[in-house]
């Protein structure tokens, strides 16, 4: 019965990162850096939401053990955008380029092929059925996945000390903006830090519920704080886009 709940909460977390994911796209033409990035993220968790709720109900061993790995690649994707998210909060005029949204997918695509062949080298989860795929209650974490979760907390603090950076530097009509954000960050890492650790014991991953309530606070901070609507507007983005002469006067004249 816990664990019927449990599929329907992650089922209900992943369809919730999809709305704001689409409410999110829709306000892009405010701030697309942002707006996109964030969208990003969020249909990313969805995903990862849902391989976790397909893991914990599914009858069959092996439809659960390729669930549990399906989980995994979203995780990825979702950080490098949140390091995207939290450039473009810190600097509004930034939009990431070519070069590195290709270097983010690096690690998606590595931990990706990586699941799909484990039971061949066991790198990302070893232990009891591993290898022949037959559920996830007995494995153990392989040294992929140590570099993985390494991967990801690096992205989760590169993402935070860009929001950071950009709430000190923030005039004061937009800091709370910029500190919804930053708490969003934390409550979502730290319930994956007390599931990596067993500070739960063998419960339910709490990871995607921290997550979704940092999506509430990210959903506070886009409708009830104007994050993708009301934000600093970069200088250079205003004079680039002015046709007239402009004469700038310092306080004295």
């Amino acid at each position: 019965m816990v664990r019927e709940v449990a599929g329907v909460a992650y089922a209900a977390v992943a369809v919730f990162f999809a709305v704001v994911s689409a409410l999110a796209l829709g306000r892009r033409a405010h701030n697309p850096t942002v707006a996109v990035s964030l969208a990003v993220a969020m249909l990313a968790l969805s995903a990862s939401s849902f391989a976790d709720a397909v893991a914990i109900v599914a009858t069959d061993e092996t439809v659960a053990a390729v669930a549990s790995l399906a989980i995994l690649p979203g995780v990825g994707v979702a950080m490098g955008a949140l390091v995207c998210l939290g450039r473009g909060v810190a600097r509004p005029q930034w939009q990431p380029g070519p070069s590195l949204l290709a270097l983010l997918l690096v690690e998606p695509v590595l931990v990706t092929a990586a699941a799909a062949t484990n039971p061949l080298h066991l790198w990302l989860y070893d232990g009891d059925g591993a290898a022949q795929m037959t559920g996830s209650a007995g494995w153990g974490y392989g040294p992929a996945f140590v570099v993985h979760s390494v991967y990801c907390y690096a992205m989760v603090l590169g993402a935070l000390g860009f929001l950071i950076y950009g709430w000190t530097r923030a005039p004061s009509l937009f800091r709370r903006q910029r500190l919804v954000l930053v708490v969003a960050a934390v409550i979502g890492s730290a319930a994956n830090v007390a599931y990596l650790f067993r500070g739960l014991g063998d419960s339910v991953d709490p990871t995607p519920f921290g997550f979704a309530v940092a999506c509430g606070f990210l959903a506070y901070a886009l409708f009830r704080r104007d994050l993708l609507t009301l934000s600093p507007v970069a200088r250079g983005l205003i004079v680039d886009q002015i046709g007239d002469a402009i004469v700038v006067l310092s306080p004295t004249g």
